[in-house]
């Protein structure tokens, strides 16, 4: 009796869809400003490439130039921050700005937000690692807080397309 199994030879067709849906990807995020780039392009953070299980795809919204390797230092903490923690954060970031570190953090609420605020408040770079698509910022308080990080030539960093799946629904 015959088994039926199932063919995993990617027709012309289907290999032509592929590559029809991949350029719509990419020109809905260049249309947003957001640079999409592939583990094995020379532009993806090398220290990420080390990690146990790296992004395939990152999306950056910024001057690309600012993947480049330096020295960073992230920072996390609560959300809910402490009067004195806030003041002692700013400090602290600006500080890391002055000296020319990249302060990394989230866009979270809290300590977060505090981190990247105090690094622009000291002249520096900051990135916000995002756990949203680049189009859709939250919390919605710190919209102007990420525009203000593009501007002062920090980036926006994510692993979600802005593009939405059902548009790549089996037709």
């Amino acid at each position: 009796m015959p088994t039926h199994r199932r063919s995993h030879i990617i027709t012309d067709l289907q290999l032509e869809l592929a590559f029809s849906r991949a350029e719509q990807v990419l020109e809905e995020h260049d249309k947003a400003g957001i640079k999409v780039i592939g583990i094995d392009d020379p532009e993806f953070p090398p220290q990420l490439r080390t990690i146990a299980n790296p992004p395939s795809v990152l999306y950056v919204k910024a001057d690309i130039n600012c993947l480049k390797p330096e020295r960073s230092v992230a920072v996390i903490g609560t959300r809910q921050p402490t009067d004195y923690g806030k003041r002692t954060a700013d400090r602290i970031d600006q500080r890391f700005a002055e000296q020319g570190l990249i302060v990394v953090s989230g866009l979270a609420q809290g300590c977060d937000t505090v981190g990247h605020q105090g690094c622009l408040e000291g002249k520096g770079r900051t990135v916000a690692v995002l756990a949203h698509r680049l189009d859709r910022i939250y919390p919605a308080e710190n919209r102007e807080l990420a525009q203000r990080i593009v501007e002062q030539s920090g980036y926006l960093v994510s692993e979600y397309s802005i593009v939405n799946n059902k548009l790549f629904k089996n037709q």
